[in-house]
């Protein structure tokens, strides 16, 4: 088989296998990003509080906590901030290492928020269920049990450094003639072509990109 073929059908192959999972690690990554932003300004009333004297001590403030969520979980650590604006946390996670999935993993994950300065309940948010914790766990996991799932996005990524290697070897102009076709999208030809213009111009493009962001992922 020439040199050439065999890279194209580990381009293709590559592509069909790993490109599904680097679709959905990437579109998680892109919401992901904005993640304290908007987690912020949707739980005001719970992450922010008025600025007071004197902080309570933690242990108190610990003990409420302990109280408010109950006998049968147990906090386990805590969120001190130097912020005077916002408020506390003090979490309780309970999992199950042999759970399959991310839903039989977590047992429980909540954390209770209070305002340091009363020691006010401000809120409980369960994150097993938030959106942004699930999206971080599909982003790295695929939403499987964590070591499952990040060998899979591990090794896709990996599959994609090589098809965007093995597409820039099948990119690379076979001539000084052809340079200029490498760069630019033909719109007045027929639908295949455009659609592999379509594919290997903006892919040539986005290269260096995508290599940076797949290798250090």
């Amino acid at each position: 088989m020439p040199l050439k073929k065999l890279i194209r059908r580990i381009h293709l192959w590559l592509g069909l296998i790993s490109g599904p999972v680097i679709f959905i690690v990437s579109i998680t990554g892109c919401m992901y990003v904005f993640q304290q932003e908007i987690f912020e300004s949707t739980h005001k009333n719970v992450l922010f509080v008025k600025p007071g004297k004197a902080y309570l001590p933690l242990s108190s403030l610990w003990a409420r906590a302990q109280t408010i969520i109950g006998d049968d979980l147990h906090i386990s650590s805590a969120g001190v901030y130097n912020d005077p604006l916002k408020s506390w946390s003090f979490t309780a996670i309970e999992t199950n290492s042999k759970g399959p999935t991310y839903f039989s993993y977590y047992k429980n994950f909540k954390t209770v928020y209070l305002d340091p300065y009363t020691g006010l309940h401000t809120g409980t948010i369960n994150y097993k269920y938030e959106f942004f914790t699930i999206t971080k766990w599909i982003h790295q996991s695929l939403l499987l049990n964590y070591k499952t799932g990040h060998l899979i996005v591990g090794w896709s990524t990996v599959g994609f450094v090589v098809m965007l290697i093995t597409g820039l070897i099948l990119w690379w102009p076979k001539n000084r003639y052809t340079i200029k076709q490498r760069f630019i999208i033909k719109r007045n030809t027929r639908w295949r072509r455009f659609n592999y213009d379509l594919h290997y111009v903006p892919g040539f493009y986005a290269l260096v990109f995508s290599l940076v962001i797949a290798v250090t992922g």
